[in-house]
């Protein structure tokens, strides 16, 4: 139901986010271009409230079940940055690779598990999709042609068959596999199964030798 209280809160807030946004347009057409967000510290608190809203509730609530395939997926990308030692800013969705190491050498993680966080009949399947996709930006929206945006490919599998045995906090629990996108970009193939990629890539090894197959795949020695 309309009320004028209600309005008057949403123009208050236009407002606002017209005063605090650069919204010049550029020679491409881009108006908004977003600042570089800091990342959250957990102990903040929301405000324009008296009710008691945390960023670690919010946290704790949105992103506790690592089951979930696009959580994993984040939780995947973090790991392996802690592995290689790359310093964690705020993770951007968007970029071409998900990772860049000390020396330029960029990565993509994909991850995979048995387990969902839903009722199974069976383990899931263990496949890797998306390794050949689109870039974007926002100058010119998608490209037309899907290529291998990664230097490195790092295939990760959460190894746990079955709930009661689940730790998300056990890195040990994943199996990691490293590919260069030479090796990649010859199979040619958007998809991947667990079978092809033993096969092709450096592995298994576990979160503490992660960073030495790295090193020695980008350096052409494995």
């Amino acid at each position: 139901m309309y009320h004028p209280a209600y309005a008057k809160r949403t123009r208050t807030a236009a407002e606002n986010c017209a005063m605090t946004s650069d919204s010049t347009m550029d020679q491409s057409g881009v108006r908004y271009s977003p600042t570089p967000f800091q990342a959250f510290d957990v102990e903040k608190r929301f405000h324009g409230t008296n009710v008691d809203v945390t960023v670690s509730e919010f946290w704790s609530w949105g992103f506790s079940d690592v089951r979930d395939n696009a959580l994993r997926g984040v939780l995947a990308e973090f790991l392996v940055a802690k592995a290689l030692g790359i310093n964690l800013g705020v993770r951007q969705s968007w970029d071409s690779y998900d990772l860049q190491m000390d020396d330029g050498t960029t990565i993509e993680v994909k991850s995979s598990g048995y387990l969902q966080s839903w009722a199974q009949a069976r383990h899931s399947q263990i496949a890797f999709s998306g390794l050949k996709a689109r870039n974007w930006s926002s100058k010119s929206g998608y490209s037309v042609g899907r290529e291998y945006r990664a230097d490195l490919f790092i295939f990760g599998v959460q190894t746990a068959s079955e709930h009661d045995r689940y730790d998300r906090l056990d890195v040990n629990q994943w199996e990691w596999w490293v590919a260069p996108r030479r090796v990649v970009e010859e199979r040619g193939s958007r998809n991947i199964t667990l079978g092809t990629v033993r096969n092709i890539a450096a592995g298994p090894v576990l979160f503490d030798n992660l960073l030495d197959v790295v090193e020695r795949v980008r350096d052409g020695h494995e």
